[in-house]
């Protein structure tokens, strides 16, 4: 239980930095050139943009269809996996279940009702 619980935070601040990341990649590639005070930054500045622009990673997660793609390709192990341990309890318990029927014995009731007759019995007597 608390592996799920550490792997939903884990997704869910992944997605949180990937967006912000994403966010930012945005705000740096449409950064106006006039903004910057000195001709030195301009260069590191244009370096980076033309990076970003040319990325074919980032051209993927910008488009949002690689990110999707990831979310539910580790949904579906996350459920996979959930399903496996559920099949493996519901066979155990059905394994248990079906010692205890063989354990049960057919003549239960007829033991019960001796034994109540035997307590009525008894107190009869004590009577």
């Amino acid at each position: 239980m608390i592996d799920y619980i550490a792997l939903i935070v884990l997704f869910g601040s992944a997605i949180g930095i990937g967006i912000i990341i994403f966010k930012k990649m945005q705000a740096l590639a449409n950064f106006s050139y006039s903004e910057l005070s000195s001709s030195e930054n301009r260069g590191v500045i244009v370096k980076i943009k033309n990076r970003i622009k040319h990325n074919v990673f980032l051209k993927a997660i910008s488009s949002g269809e690689f990110l999707l793609l990831k979310i539910l390709s580790s949904l579906r192990i996350i459920a996979l996996k959930s399903e496996h341990k559920i099949g493996y309890t519901l066979s155990n318990l059905r394994k248990k279940s079906i010692e205890k029927k063989k354990s049960f014995s057919d003549n239960y009731w007829e033991k019960i009702k001796v034994k109540k007759v035997g307590k009525k019995l008894d107190d009869q007597k004590e009577k």
